[in-house]
Formats: C-alpha cells, sequence, structure tokens
C-alpha cells in the first residue's frame, strides 16, 4: 500500500461489525428490567443488609446501623399511595438504599405520620463521580376517602444521562421514635 493511501475495510466486514454492535446493544438493554420492590417479598426484618432484586437497603442513626426500619411492616393505616406491606422506620435516621446496577429511573411512595404538610430530603449520587443533587419532597395529608391523614408523596427520577448508584432519605424535623415514615413501591432498572 502506498503511502498516504487508507486501507478500507471490505464491506462484509463491516457489516459483520456493524451487525454485532447491534446484537451486542439489544442484549445489554433485554438485560436491563424494571423492577417494583413491593416490600412483601421477604418475611418481616430489619431492613439493615438486604438485597433484594438489586438494591441493598440500610438504615442509619447516628452514624451506626440501627435496627428501627423494618421491611415488610404492617402499619394498618389506610395510604392514597401505599398499600401494606410497607418498609417502615423511625424517622430520626436515614434509610440509605445502594444499587448493585446504577439505575437512570427511580420512583418509591413516602408517607410519613406527621398528619400535616411535611418533607422528605431525597439525596442521590452519581455513579462515577462524586456529584450528587438534593431534592425535597413535599408531604400532604391524604385525601382519599378512608385515609389514615398521613402525609404522603411521590419521589420521581429519571435521566438517561446520570444514573443513581446511592441515596439517602431523611425526614427534617423528625425528634422522637413516635415520628414515623413508610415506604412502598421502590421502583428502579435493575
Amino acid at each position: 500500500m502506498a503511502t498516504g493511501q487508507r486501507r478500507l475495510l471490505p464491506r462484509a466486514v463491516l457489516v459483520i461489525v456493524i451487525a454485532f454492535g447491534i446484537v451486542a446493544a439489544t442484549a445489554l438493554m433485554a438485560e436491563a428490567a424494571i423492577v417494583t420492590v413491593q416490600f412483601n417479598e421477604l418475611s418481616p426484618r430489619p431492613v439493615n443488609n438486604v438485597l433484594i432484586d438489586g438494591v441493598n437497603l440500610n438504615y442509619v442513626q447516628n452514624g451506626s446501623l440501627s435496627q428501627n426500619a423494618t421491611f415488610n411492616f404492617n402499619t394498618g393505616a389506610t395510604f392514597q399511595n401505599l398499600t401494606d406491606p410497607v418498609l417502615e422506620g423511625d424517622a430520626t435516621g436515614t434509610l440509605v438504599l445502594g444499587f448493585v446496577n446504577p439505575t437512570n429511573l427511580l420512583s418509591f411512595a413516602i408517607a410519613r405520620n406527621t398528619f400535616s404538610n411535611s418533607s422528605a430530603v431525597v439525596t442521590y449520587f452519581f455513579a462515577g463521580t462524586s456529584s450528587s443533587r438534593t431534592e425535597t419532597v413535599s408531604l400532604a395529608p391524604s385525601s382519599c376517602s378512608g385515609c389514615s391523614g398521613f402525609a404522603e408523596g411521590i419521589f420521581s427520577y429519571s435521566n438517561k444521562y446520570h444514573a443513581v448508584n446511592h441515596v439517602h432519605i431523611s425526614f427534617p424535623g423528625a425528634t422522637s421514635l413516635q415520628d414515623r415514615f413508610a415506604i412502598d413501591n421502590l421502583t428502579f432498572i435493575q
């Protein structure tokens, strides 16, 4: 080949390379599945180190793991956005979600037994970076007929460019063990 000439791939090789790329991309997308954890998948237990469907759950109080949050807890309450059983715990701590595979989609229903307007703070950490973002979720008393009046809300995140690998959920103003939270329908891409 003379200097300055480009070597071109034969068309058959180029078609094979493109076809392989399409098949590989399709296989990767097929492996990803949207999962919803309804907190009835396991028997009741503290959430610490519970790994379910690709999310690791932990609950922290005063910087240490705590037993004050329960997977598969029946509140006995009637909610607008949650259905027993739920993940329930003491609102003075922080619920930590760690995803085995970073997710571009995340949502969950959240309630707090304040019976008035309240909030939850959701901090999510992006995979492969030291960046994070914090959002406040407004919680308002349930208005459905027969609801118990818990303050409820929905958190939702979707971004095809920035996957989340960890989430911290906390509750400003919580002061006692009587201040409780509940989470249900944790949805993410596995």
